[in-house]
């Protein structure tokens, strides 16, 4: 196994199973923090024990994060901030939701 391999094992080990995150294995593996596909954060190994963590809401790389201990720091301070939905997600919710009741009702036959 090569160092990157095993950094890769770590980090999989970090992650698979916490909530909110899950793995993109199409061409670069990636993982991702965030609901209902919505990609809040993204991790990867980008060399032999170093992960890069890419913050997608303000668009750039967090820096400081270069091992994966550094990273489990990282997470246990900011994950947090992540969490739910993203406001684009809240703002189709408010617009599709009422659609959708409606369209329940008529189903229903209550409308």
């Amino acid at each position: 196994m090569t160092d990157a391999e095993g950094t890769w094992l770590e980090l999989s080990t970090l992650l698979e199973g916490r909530v909110g995150w899950w793995l993109d294995d199409e061409g670069r593996q990636l993982w991702h923090f965030g609901l209902e596909g919505a990609s809040r954060l993204n991790v990867t190994v980008v060399g032999a024990g170093r992960v890069g963590l890419f913050d997608a809401h303000k668009d750039d790389d967090v820096k400081d994060v270069q091992s994966i201990r550094d990273l489990a720091e990282w997470l246990r301070v900011h994950e947090h901030e992540y969490e739910g939905f993203t406001e684009l997600q809240l703002q189709l919710m408010d617009h599709l939701l009422p659609l959708q009741i409606d369209e329940w009702k008529e189903d229903q036959g209550e409308a």
